[in-house]
């Protein structure tokens, strides 16, 4: 018995990985429709600017920050770098934030994975507020690289203590300016997980909250498909970006068994 498994495109109702009709004719079938893909892959072909939002407080310690970097490696390895498609920059804060790496820097993956690498543990005091207003204020903005034609998304991955209720809404400002959030928690109280809702465009859909670091691994592919199934412009629930327009809409798959 032989098993195909294939995608179908929604554009032009084509097996994605090209299984034979002439071997199907030939063949019993027995034809089972997936109502969802669970492993999706997108192929992000349009332009996005993203920045990684990293603390690197004592409240994430050396070990889980060792998880975060491999993390960011992961989504790396699926953005769509070639031809400058996807800018990605790096901020850190240990206290006040500092940008490790500026959008207008080249979109190679070298030098990108070489700046993850490069994150060293601090074991401060996060300054979360300060470093969601260097988003706004330094890194998206025109000369250091981020471009206006184009939808900005920010990974905020935190560790603890997030905001007072005088922070928030200094925190608020990436929403406000259709940066969309992304909120990655690491062991977070109930008062931060609070805290991380506040500052996320839609928390129901893009808040990830794990008891350590070696759990991120488990959303890379959750995360890689939430930006790249939305259409550029579309407006987000709740307010945010758009997004990297896919290519082909998620459909359902076929498997095929050949008996």
């Amino acid at each position: 018995m032989f098993t195909y498994h294939c995608q179908f495109s929604r554009k032009n109702s084509t097996c994605l990985t090209g299984c034979s009709v002439h071997k199907v004719l030939h063949h019993k079938l027995h034809i089972h429709y997936i109502s969802q893909v669970v492993h999706f892959s997108p192929d992000c072909q349009a332009e996005s600017d993203v920045v990684f939002l990293v603390d690197t407080t004592r409240y994430v310690g050396e070990r889980n920050l060792a998880k975060i970097r491999g993390f960011l490696r992961s989504v790396v390895d699926k953005l769509a770098l070639h031809n400058n498609q996807t800018r990605v920059g790096l901020v850190t804060f240990d206290g006040p934030p500092l940008v490790e790496r500026y959008l207008s820097e080249p979109s190679d993956r070298e030098d990108i994975i070489g700046a993850i690498n490069a994150l060293q543990y601090g074991g401060e005091y996060p300054f979360t507020a300060e470093a969601m207003l260097t988003l706004t204020d330094d890194v998206f903005t025109e000369r250091n690289g981020d471009r206006p034609d184009v939808d900005n998304y920010a990974l905020l991955i935190a560790g603890g203590l997030l905001f007072s209720e005088f922070d928030i809404p200094v925190a608020h400002k990436p929403k406000a300016a259709n940066i969309h959030v992304f909120g990655i928690g690491i062991g977070l109280s109930a008062t931060d997980r609070d805290s991380l809702n506040e500052v996320v465009p839609d928390p129901d859909q893009d808040v990830f909250v794990e008891d350590n670091a070696e759990q991120l691994e488990n959303i890379v592919e959750q995360i890689v498909t939430l930006i790249c199934q939305r259409e550029h412009g579309d407006t987000h629930p709740g307010g945010g970006g758009g997004g990297i327009k896919n290519n082909w809409q998620k459909a359902p798959a076929v498997v095929v068994l050949f008996v």
